[in-house]
């Protein structure tokens, strides 16, 4: 650009030096009604002048801190591209669990911030009813709106509590047992900030007893 500019007003100021100081050399096309030659010193300035002015604007416009016109633009100012992907996905009505989940990012999307998401409210589990079957048992949960992961712990007879599930971002769990076995699962939701809610109250749990036929079979189950 600065080439094209240059080369055009030096032209245009060369010529009209030469058309000041010998402007007999010019034939008459190029003179005017009253004889002169014309000149375009003016013309050259201005746009050497603007092409100055447009670069001194750009060079401030650089240095000066962002100005956000909007309180949206506030809000948005200096967030990350994975951020900015977490806000697209929430625009789209998707749930916390379906972003984390479309993003890939298991372990770490509960770190992401997101200005929408109410801080104050503290991440919340409930749990659903469950599908209980001779082999499995089929959980199933939901959070509120601050719930992204979510910990599920189970606990066979007498043993400790050991972790099923750590701040994932689903929504069931299938588990797997003898029949007739009992246990107990209990759950909590963590927020983006990875900061874990309060646990549901333990659930216990049997896996259903196959039923026997009149003929003294045993009915398949699950």
């Amino acid at each position: 650009m600065f080439t094209l500019i240059a080369t055009g007003t030096g032209s245009a100021y060369l010529y009209s030096v030469i058309a000041t100081i010998a402007p007999d050399i010019f034939p008459d096309s190029f003179r005017g009604i009253h004889g002169e030659v014309g000149v375009y010193f003016e013309a050259a300035t201005v746009i050497v002048a603007l092409v100055l002015l447009g670069q001194v604007l750009e060079l401030r416009a650089r240095t000066l801190p962002p100005v956000a016109s909007t309180a949206r633009d506030t809000a948005l100012a200096g967030i990350t591209p994975r951020e900015l992907t977490v806000l697209k996905l929430l625009a789209r009505g998707l749930s916390n669990v379906a972003i984390a989940r479309e993003m890939r990012v298991a372990e770490s999307v509960g770190r992401v911030i997101v200005a929408s998401v109410n801080a104050s409210l503290s991440p919340a589990a409930e749990m659903l009813p469950p599908t209980v079957g001779t082999h499995t048992i089929e959980l199933r949960w939901r959070g509120n709106e601050a719930a992204v992961g979510f910990d599920l712990e189970i606990r066979r007879g007498r043993d400790w509590w050991h972790a099923a599930l750590s701040d994932r971002p689903v929504t069931s769990y299938r588990l797997r047992g003898t029949p007739g076995a009992r246990i107990k699962v209990r759950l909590r939701a963590r927020d983006w900030d990875a900061v874990p809610g309060a646990w549901t109250p333990p659930v216990s749990l049997r896996f259903r007893i196959p039923k026997r036929a009149s003929n003294g079979a045993i009915v398949a189950g699950r």
